[in-house]
């Protein structure tokens, strides 16, 4: 999640959006965490019914979403990918799609 909210930081003022989602609900969040890891970014507790309308195969997921409301790039994982890969994977999907819409 430090990668996330480093892209909030570097993206801050454009047209881009981030969301966190959870299926714990509201009361099960630890506040302590999220003192420790601030986050610039919409954290949506009790999601269940929109991680169900998404294919994923875990936690975390990323979906990066076009303005069509197109999912036009997807990957599982902290683990897997290390924390510099997903920042770069995200940040290169979203400057494509800045770039599209900007034109």
């Amino acid at each position: 999640m430090p990668a996330l909210q480093k892209l909030v930081d570097e993206y801050k003022g454009k047209n881009v959006l981030f969301l966190g989602f959870s299926t714990d609900k509201a009361t099960e969040l630890k506040p302590a965490f999220f003192q420790q890891h601030p986050f610039d970014f919409k954290i949506i507790p009790n999601a269940r019914e929109i991680a169900a309308s998404f294919y994923f195969l875990g936690y975390p997921t990323t979906y990066i979403v076009d303005q069509d409301q197109i999912i036009r790039n997807t990957w599982v994982g902290g683990n897997v990918l290390s924390k510099l890969d997903a920042y770069y994977r995200a940040k290169s999907a979203i400057d494509d799609l800045l770039s599209t819409t900007e034109k």
